[in-house]
């Protein structure tokens, strides 16, 4: 398992590679996205650039009712895999923190808030908690199943 702080930061890749695929600067920030996603090698990194062009292709395809849905759903895909990419290579933190910048900096949407809260129900106790969002859940250590 990676540090919450990387997965963190690749929810917030994912957010902002969704959020550029819509201004001006998409070109640059795919191909800094692919070369992180390709890991060094060329083949990879072309496969990866093929992917986020098909990924921008179908938001751009997507109606207006269903676009909002749509790039959540694509921003999670894309953040699940910057995390694997991060459990492979905590290396890379920096690399991808300058590409959210860049995102960010040239009309992407600034990452939404993200709010940690840790419940503990011990001794058979139940929990009733309402939220709302996006929800990752982490079971703790000693957590039987």
């Amino acid at each position: 398992m990676i540090p919450e702080v990387l997965g963190q930061l690749a929810t917030a890749g994912g957010t902002a590679l969704i959020g550029a695929m819509a201004t001006d600067t998409w070109n640059s920030v795919r191909t800094g996205f692919a070369e992180l996603l390709g890991r060094g090698d060329r083949d990879r990194t072309q496969e990866a650039d093929r992917r986020l062009e098909s990924s921008a292709a179908v938001l751009a395809r997507t109606g207006d009712a269903e676009r909002e849905l749509a790039r959540r759903m694509q921003a999670e895909q894309w953040a699940d895999e910057l995390q694997a990419l991060l459990a492979e290579r905590p290396d890379i933190a920096e690399r991808l923190r300058e590409l959210v910048a860049r995102a960010q900096a040239n009309g992407g949407p600034a990452v939404e808030q993200t709010f940690v809260q840790h419940n503990t129900a011990q001794a058979g106790g139940t929990q009733n908690i309402l939220q709302s969002g996006t929800i990752n859940v982490h079971n703790g250590p000693g957590h039987a199943g």
